[in-house]
C-alpha cells in the first residue's frame, strides 16, 4: 500500500500531539494503475464517482485489518481495467492511501464494479 504524506502526518499528529484524526466517511476510489502517493490514475468517465465505504471496527476480523461491512457499488462504469483501489478523506477530500487489487478486473462500459461485504480489506496502515 502507498500512503500519502497527509495520512502519515495526521496519524503522527494524533499520536504525538493529541490532534483528533476524524474522517466522516472513507471514500473509495478505483484506479487503472498505481496511484502512487497522490491518487493518480483514477478511473474517469461514464458514471464513475468515488463511493463512501462502511467498515467494521479495526481488528474485528484480524489485527491490523478493517473490512467493508456493506456493499460498495460503482455504477455505470466506463470501459477500463481496474488494478488498484484508493481511500480518500471525503468525496473531494484528501488522498490517504491505495493498494493493488488481488486480481485486476476488466470492466465494460455501463457495468457495475462491486465490492461485496468483506471483500475490501484495508490493512497495514503503517506510518
Amino acid at each position: 500500500m502507498t500512503r500519502s504524506t497527509a495520512l502519515k502526518n495526521a496519524i503522527l499528529d494524533a499520536i504525538c500531539n493529541n490532534t483528533p484524526l476524524q474522517v466522516a466517511a472513507a471514500y473509495i476510489s478505483l484506479h487503472t494503475a498505481d496511484p502512487g502517493g497522490n491518487g493518480a490514475s483514477e478511473v474517469a468517465g461514464g458514471g464513475y464517482a468515488r463511493q463512501p465505504g462502511s467498515f467494521e471496527a479495526a481488528g474485528t476480523g484480524a489485527a491490523g485489518e478493517c473490512r467493508n461491512d456493506a456493499i460498495i457499488d460503482f455504477t455505470v462504469m466506463p470501459a477500463c481495467t481496474v488494478t488498484y483501489v484508493g481511500v480518500w478523506s471525503a468525496l473531494a477530500g484528501v488522498w490517504y492511501w491505495g493498494g493493488i487489487l488481488t486480481a485486476q478486473k476488466v470492466v465494460n462500459a455501463g457495468d457495475t464494479f462491486r465490492f461485496i461485504v468483506n471483500a475490501l480489506n484495508l490493512k497495514d496502515v503503517d506510518v
